[in-house]
């Protein structure tokens, strides 16, 4: 099944959020009705993984990045 409509997900503390896990989730049609994205705590991705969301994520409207060491300011 594809999710089609998703507009919160919480992958917070999720330790194997890697970058093509984000990748996927950036070019998948969820990203385009995602509204809130927790990512709080997740260490195993970097800028890579998170452009490749944001990018596509054009709803976004929140974004919990407090935690997470791998990525740039």
């Amino acid at each position: 099944p594809v999710l089609t409509s998703l507009s919160h997900l919480s992958l917070a503390s999720v330790v194997d959020v890697k970058n093509p896990a984000l990748v996927s989730l950036g070019a998948s049609a969820s990203s385009k009705t995602l509204r809130r994205l927790d990512l709080s705590g997740c260490n195993a991705f970097d800028d890579i993984g998170l452009e490749a969301v944001v990018e596509n994520a054009a709803l976004l409207e929140e974004l919990n990045l407090h935690g997470c060491s791998g990525i740039s300011d």
